[in-house]
This record gives C-alpha cells, sequence and structure tokens, in this order.
C-alpha cells in the first residue's frame, strides 16, 4: 500500500497547496520554528528533498513513510495489549483508514505529530508493564518531538498527568516516572521555546489567535452539522 502511495505521488499532477508551499520554502533555511508552526515538518520536507531534489513529490514522501511507520507502531501496541492477530487487524485498520489515505497526499504537521504520539503510546505500555525507568525517557523524548511537531502534542502530557493524579496515583507509575517524562519533555521541546522566546513567542501567539479562546461560543448546531 505505502509503495502504491509513493508511486502515486511520482506521477500525481497534483500541485502544492499553499500551506504545502510555505512547509516547503521553510525548508530551505531550517530553525527551531517559523511563524505558524513547529519546526519539524520543515526538517522532514528538507531532508526527502535534499535526497530526490526540489519536487513536490519529493516533498509529500516522508507522508506515506511515516504513516506506514504509524501502521507498525499500531501493530506493535496492540500485539502487547492482546495478541498478534489483533496487532495485525489494526495496522491493516490504520493504513486502509481515510485519515491515513489523505494523509499520505498530503504534507502536514498531523502526520508527524501521530507518529510521535503512537511512538509515546508504546513507551508508555512498556513503561507500565515493565517499570523500567529508560522507557520514562523515551515518553519524554516522543512528546517533546511531538509538540516540535504540532502543540497539541501536550495533550498527550495533560491526559497522562491527569491520569496518574486521579486513577493511578503511583500505582503503576512512580513520581520520578512522571518527573523524567515532564523533565526530557522540556528538555527536546526547549529548542522551539527558545526560538519562540527570540521571536516575541509568534509560533504561540498565532496559534492562541487561531484558537480564538476569548471569543469561544458554543452552538449545538454547527456541532451536529461538523
Amino acid at each position: 500500500v505505502t509503495l502504491a502511495r509513493v508511486t502515486a505521488l511520482f506521477f500525481s499532477p497534483i500541485e502544492l497547496s499553499v500551506d504545502e508551499a510555505q512547509y516547503w520554502h521553510w525548508s530551505r533555511t531550517l530553525e527551531w520554528g517559523y511563524f505558524t508552526k513547529p519546526p519539524i515538518i520543515a526538517w522532514s520536507i528538507a531532508l526527502s528533498t535534499s535526497i530526490f531534489g526540489q519536487e513536490e513529490w519529493a516533498v509529500r514522501l516522508s507522508s506515506p513513510i511515516i504513516h506506514f511507520l504509524i501502521s507498525i507502531i499500531l501493530w506493535i501496541a496492540s500485539q502487547s495489549f492482546f495478541d498478534s492477530k489483533s496487532g495485525k487487524i489494526t495496522a491493516l485498520i490504520w493504513i486502509s483508514t481515510p485519515v491515513a489515505s489523505l494523509g499520505s497526499f498530503i504534507i502536514s504537521t498531523d502526520t508527524p505529530l501521530l507518529l510521535f504520539w503512537s511512538l509515546a503510546l508504546i513507551f508508555l505500555i512498556k513503561l507500565i508493564k515493565t517499570r523500567s525507568l529508560p522507557y520514562s525517557i523515551l515518553i519524554g523524548v516522543t512528546i517533546g518531538l511531538g509538540f516540535l511537531s504540532k502543540y497539541a502534542s501536550l495533550f498527550f502530557f495533560i491526559s497522562l498527568a491527569l491520569w496518574w493524579l486521579i486513577y493511578d496515583r503511583g500505582k503503576t507509575l512512580e513520581i520520578k516516572s512522571i518527573i523524567l517524562i515532564t523533565l526530557f519533555t522540556f528538555i527536546v521541546a526547549g529548542g522551539n521555546l527558545y526560538w519562540n522566546y527570540e521571536n516575541d513567542f509568534a509560533t504561540i501567539n498565532h496559534t492562541i489567535s487561531n484558537a480564538d479562546l476569548e471569543n469561544i461560543i458554543f452552538n449545538h448546531k454547527n456541532m451536529i452539522e461538523f
């Protein structure tokens, strides 16, 4: 499936969208952050275009490869929870979902975010099963890399913290694991946080502005339509 998607990218006549063109432009100058997004989207484009040239298909190349990796990671996660058969089914379900299909033909910040979110999930499973502290470090690193992909990665961190405070309270995860996760999340995310500090918090302010938090009106009709 992934090979077919890569082939389709190569022959596709579809030009870059405005957002994709912006990400490609950023990739020409590597930074720790950009006006509207964290840096990994530009870094991934820089990697693929440095190997295959400044082509539209090369700009998008990392997307189908990342979705392939996500399917393998979810295979391992499901197998760890249940059995080998469920792992295979999980991988097939992911690779055939509309989000993976669409996501394989565009370059977006959601794709690397989902990769690192999936990795954090599998490391969390391993940590709960083994209580081995190195997995705490790996969770922090992957959440941090997710933050460098899209700030929504913090929802993983917040959800984990709430679960630990309300439900677990040290029964399976010790406080030192939570401290290590927090520490390494901010170490990895530190480059972008410092870039924002140096640039008047441009990306963070843009994200807050887009969210329009001060003017949220909950509309049931709009929710049902969506």
